[in-house]
């Protein structure tokens, strides 16, 4: 890895990792300041339409603050608009560089197609990392101002899966970054992967191969079990995606 050219690419990035960080961090802001709100919106309800609407939802999430965070935060908004980021980021890493016609002349500079390759690679976990991070804990951060008892470590650990999943994202968009060389065909191509992922899940054998699922850490905020297995199939895929794509990035002619 080359430390001049990690700090090259981070600078044009930067307008992507502000925006991100600025629309995450807003959102995530905005969830525990909405709880009493919420609570008293479903309260004029009654409890038969309650439970019609919210079936699969826990039935103490308005009786526990760390829940209904976790429900708006990893469970809903930050798998949703983190895929979106990833999938942003990831496909520009290397096929921006393709489609305006300068990576050939990157390739002339004194440094090897692996180093340039895992410069930008740690350029997007750089950027997935501090925008998930920093709205994730100023999320915490705000909601301990409010009279409601938190479970950081919870939400922490919650938060720790859904970035493994979020890397997952992150891998396949480069893998076709790298792969069809033009942003929006690799940025296409990994929402189409996402959406068959997401379809196979209607058919319960098949629920297992979506990562969505895997990465709300539902089984841990609900059940106090670590998904070991998910996690370590989640780390392993994002590790295979890029290493395919780097296997196809030293092959590929410029």
């Amino acid at each position: 890895m080359n430390s001049t050219l990690l700090k090259k690419e981070l600078r044009e990035a930067l307008w992507k990792l502000v925006l991100g960080t600025v629309i995450l961090t807003a959102l995530a802001l905005f969830i525990p300041l909405s709880y009493n709100f919420i609570i008293d919106l479903f309260s004029l309800l009654p409890y038969e339409q309650l439970e019609k609407y919210l079936g699969t939802i826990p039935t103490d999430l308005f009786n526990d603050f760390s829940l209904y965070l976790w429900s708006q935060w990893n469970a809903k908004n930050l798998p949703q608009l983190g895929a979106i980021m990833a999938i942003l980021v990831g496909m520009s890493l290397l096929a921006g560089e393709a489609n305006n016609k300068t990576m050939s002349f990157l390739l002339t500079r004194p440094v090897s197609r692996r180093s340039v390759f895992l410069s930008k690679v740690l350029t997007g976990i750089l950027m997935m990392f501090i925008m998930v991070w920093t709205a994730t804990l100023l999320m915490i951060f705000t909601a301990g101002f409010t009279p409601n008892a938190v479970d950081t470590g919870k939400l922490l650990t919650c938060t720790f899966i859904t970035s493994i999943g979020l890397f997952v994202i992150l891998s396949l968009s480069i893998l076709f970054s790298t792969i069809f060389g033009e942003p929006v065909k690799a940025g296409g191509a990994t929402v189409l992967i996402l959406v068959i992922l997401a379809a196979a899940s209607w058919f319960k054998p098949l629920r297992v191969i979506n990562p969505f699922i895997h990465m709300y850490g539902a089984q841990y905020m609900i059940a106090g079990t670590f998904p070991l297995i998910p996690v370590l199939l989640m780390s392993l895929a994002a590790v295979g995606f890029l290493a395919v794509a780097m296997w196809v990035f030293q092959k590929k002619e410029y």
